[in-house]
């Protein structure tokens, strides 16, 4: 079966949906409701049963759900916060979103057209399919954490998982290409809040009060040098501090402050090893400087990597379905994903998806006003999609190596949602 020129020819429906969907983006936290319902028109038009999890996605389904083996696809539905630019790197863009301050600026837009044609054409392949395939279409996944709720529903409903596959579009990668990494793709992320309580006082006698904006100098000092003492040279972690306030007038000194900021690790070890000592480090300072700090992890995102018999199976598939030259290999992308989750519990592949072409002014940074996709690079998305679906079913990789992250989703969600407290230190 020629699958890239089925992609070929559905092409004009993966270009209508993007633009669409560009052009009426919804971000978290609100639902996105308005998207939703568009793919689920698109679902009933193709006779694709599925479902609504309530603040997390939709599921659909192709093939019988008594198959003895089940592919997961995912694509991610919200868009950013964010003023479009009507003009992208080097022109006038092909279609510009309508809403006022948001923007599909990392490409979900192009994910959810992508995973709708190939849903598209494995529903006309349904009878040939050795199997079950699952569609996924998240909510929130900048930040909302909604994949909590879809994974609570996998194990609640005690849904068959064989394997998982998402893909993201990238940035640096040629339109046409398919990127793939050995080790990680992307990596773990945890988003920290810091609370820091002193003493107020006037400015004319500082010695009155304890200063929270000295303490927190103190402990930002401390913090820098963690990654030296605590994470092992030959792994990337890296952090800061990306939210400051403290205070509101020029002569009183503030008895509170807030930091946001994230953490940002190749392997989980390190990232915990490393959260530990950050933690120690906050509460020890604060009270050497007669303060008191409270360091909370607000989201904790796993490192992401594909299992090792299923990223070979799609390495041989997309090269024959878009030429070996089309299938490339890539360095991991310190971006952060929920697919995680699903990579954590599932043997899953995670592509990049080439959509860079400088003659097109395609080339802007994800969450950039100027980024923008060259859609031609949506085919091979979709045509190495489909073959790696259709292979799955059919040749069945040996995952018996794969060890789950946890027992069970309770376990994993228990893990990620783990508060610290002062225990942690060292």
């Amino acid at each position: 079966m020629d699958i890239l020129r089925l992609a070929r020819e559905e092409f004009d429906y993966t270009v209508a949906v993007r633009r669409y969907l560009h052009e009426h983006p919804e971000a978290a936290p609100e639902e996105q409701l308005e998207t939703m319902a568009y793919i689920e028109r698109q679902l009933d038009g193709m006779e694709i049963p599925h479902l609504r999890i309530e603040g997390g996605g939709i599921l659909g389904f192709i093939g019988p759900e008594d198959a003895d083996r089940t592919l997961l696809l995912r694509a991610d539905i919200d868009a950013l916060k964010i003023q479009e630019d009507e003009r992208n790197l080097r022109c006038e863009r092909n279609c510009v979103s309508k809403k006022p301050g948001l923007m599909h600026a990392c490409g979900h837009d192009a994910h959810m057209a992508m995973l709708l044609t190939e849903a598209k054409i494995l529903k006309r392949m349904e009878n040939e399919l050795p199997g079950r395939i699952i569609l996924l279409f998240e909510e929130g996944e900048e930040g909302g954490g909604n994949i909590k709720k879809i994974c609570r529903y996998i194990g609640e409903s005690r849904l068959r998982i064989d394997g998982c596959y998402a893909a993201h579009v990238r940035w640096d990668i040629p339109s046409g290409r398919i990127a793939l990494c050995e080790g990680g793709s992307m990596c773990g992320q945890m988003r920290f809040l810091l609370t820091v309580e002193g003493q107020s006082g006037h400015g004319s006698r500082p010695d009155l009060g304890r200063s929270v904006i000295d303490c927190f100098h103190q402990i930002y000092s401390a913090w820098s040098m963690l990654r030296m003492n605590t994470v092992r040279p030959d792994t990337s972690l890296t952090w800061s501090a990306c939210s400051l306030s403290a205070g509101v007038s020029h002569n009183v000194l503030p008895d509170h402050l807030n930091c946001e900021g994230t953490i940002r690790m190749e392997d989980q070890e390190s990232g915990d090893r490393f959260w530990r000592a950050f933690h120690c480090a906050a509460v020890m300072t604060a009270q050497q400087c007669g303060c008191r700090a409270e360091l909370r992890r607000v989201m904790y995102l796993l490192p992401l990597s594909s299992d090792g018999p299923c990223l070979d199976l799609f390495r041989s598939t997309a090269k024959e379905a878009l030429g070996s030259g089309n299938v490339i290999e890539a360095k991991m992308w310190m971006a952060s994903e929920s697919f995680s989750y699903l990579s954590a519990m599932y043997p899953s592949v995670f592509a990049f998806i080439g959509i860079a072409n400088e003659e097109k002014g395609c080339g802007a940074n994800h969450h950039t006003a100027q980024f923008d996709l060259d859609e031609d690079g949506m085919i091979a998305g979709v045509a190495s999609a489909v073959a790696y679906a259709a292979a799955f079913l059919k040749d069945k990789p040996d995952t018996s190596g794969f060890v789950p992250a946890c027992r069970d989703m309770d376990a994993l969600l228990s893990m990620v949602e783990e508060q610290p407290d002062v225990k942690l230190c060292y």
